[in-house]
C-alpha cells in the first residue's frame, strides 16, 4: 500500500504496528525501493491511520534531528530571523519614523499605548543589536518550535517577551527607552530550560536530569542575558515568563497530536497580535497623512 525509501516504508511499518495492524516490508522490482503489504481486511484502516500520522506530522519537515541528542531543530526559526531583518530594514530604511512609533517609551505606555509592549520587540538599534538577538534567537527557536511546535513557542515567547517589558516598567519609576527582541529570545530558552522535566530521566535522577536540563539553561542565561550593556531586567523576566510558559505548555510539548492542531492556531494567533499592535502604532501617522 505504500511504497518509498526504506526507512520511511519501515516508519509506516512501526505507525501500523503501534495499533496491531500486521505489514509487512518488501522490495519492489527498484531495488532502491521498498513496500509495505498489508492483508485486505485491514487495508482501510491501515491507510485511515498513516493519513492521520502524516496529517499529525507535517511540521516535522523542517525539523532536524541530532544524533545521539534527545532533541531536534525546526529550520522554521529562519522564518523569524527574516522577520526581524525586514522590520529592521523598514526602520533604517522607510519613511515613517516607526522608531518612534513602536520602541517602548514608558510614559507613553503608561498612558495606554499598550502595543508597545510588543512593537519594541521588533525594533533594534544598530545592525550589531539586530545581529546579537537573531543569531541566538535562531538556535533558541529552533528547538524551541522543535519541541512545542512552531507557532506555539513563537506565540508565547512574544507574549512572554512583551509582558516582561510591561513587568520591568513597574520596577523603574524614572522614564525610559526600550527596544530589541532580546526579551523574547531570553523568552525561548527559558521554554528550554524546564525541557528536561520531561525526560523520563527526571523520574529516575530528578538532581541529576536538573542540574543538566534547568541548571544548563540558566548558565546560558547568565551567559547571553547579563550583558551590562542591555536590559538584564527584562532578559530576567523574559526568562522567568518563558520557564513558567512551558510547564504550562507541557501537554503540548509531550504530544505531537496536540503540536499539529495547536501549531496552525499559534501562527495566527501570533499574525493577529502583531498586526494589531502595530495597526495601533501607526495609526497617528496614517491620519496625519490623511488629513494633509
Amino acid at each position: 500500500m505504500a511504497t518509498g525509501a526504506h526507512g520511511r516504508v519501515m516508519e509506516a511499518g512501526l505507525v501500523l504496528a503501534s495499533q496491531n495492524i500486521e505489514a509487512a516490508v518488501v522490495h519492489t522490482t527498484d531495488p532502491q525501493r521498498w513496500q509495505l503489504v498489508v492483508k485486505p481486511k485491514d487495508l482501510l484502516v491501515a491507510r485511515a491511520q498513516l493519513l492521520q500520522y502524516t496529517r499529525e506530522n507535517r511540521h516535522r519537515r523542517w525539523r532536524q534531528s541530532f544524533a545521539g541528542r534527545r532533541f531536534e531543530f525546526d529550520w522554521q526559526s529562519l522564518v523569524w530571523v527574516f522577520l526581524m531583518a525586514g522590520c529592521y530594514f523598514f526602520q533604517a530604511h522607510g519613511s515613517l519614523a516607526i522608531q518612534s512609533l513602536g520602541d517602548f517609551y514608558s510614559p507613553a505606555v503608561r498612558s495606554g499605548e499598550w502595543w508597545r509592549a510588543v512593537t519594541a520587540e521588533f525594533l533594534h538599534v544598530d545592525l550589531r543589536h539586530l545581529a546579537s538577538n537573531a543569531t541566538t534567537g535562531l538556535l533558541f527557536f529552533g528547538v524551541a518550535m522543535a519541541e512545542y511546535g512552531a507557532g506555539t513557542a513563537l506565540l508565547a515567547a512574544t507574549l512572554c517577551g512583551a509582558l516582561a517589558n510591561f513587568a520591568a516598567m513597574w520596577f523603574r519609576s524614572m522614564p525610559y527607552h526600550g527596544l530589541g527582541a532580546s526579551g523574547m529570545v531570553m523568552a525561548a530558552l527559558g521554554l528550554l530550560a524546564v525541557r528536561s522535566f520531561r525526560l523520563q530521566d527526571w523520574r529516575a535522577r530528578p538532581a541529576l536530569t536538573i542540574s543538566r536540563g534547568f541548571l544548563a539553561g540558566v548558565f546560558l542565561f547568565i551567559l547571553h542575558g547579563f550583558n551590562p550593556s542591555s536590559d538584564v531586567l527584562v532578559h530576567t523576566l523574559g526568562f522567568g515568563l518563558g520557564a513558567a510558559a512551558g510547564v504550562l505548555l507541557s501537554p503540548i510539548a509531550e504530544n505531537p497530536g496536540r503540536q499539529a492542531r495547536w501549531d496552525a492556531l499559534g501562527k495566527w494567533l501570533f499574525v493577529g497580535v502583531v498586526a494589531v499592535a502595530w495597526g495601533c502604532a501607526l495609526w497617528p501617522a496614517a491620519q496625519r497623512g490623511l488629513e494633509r
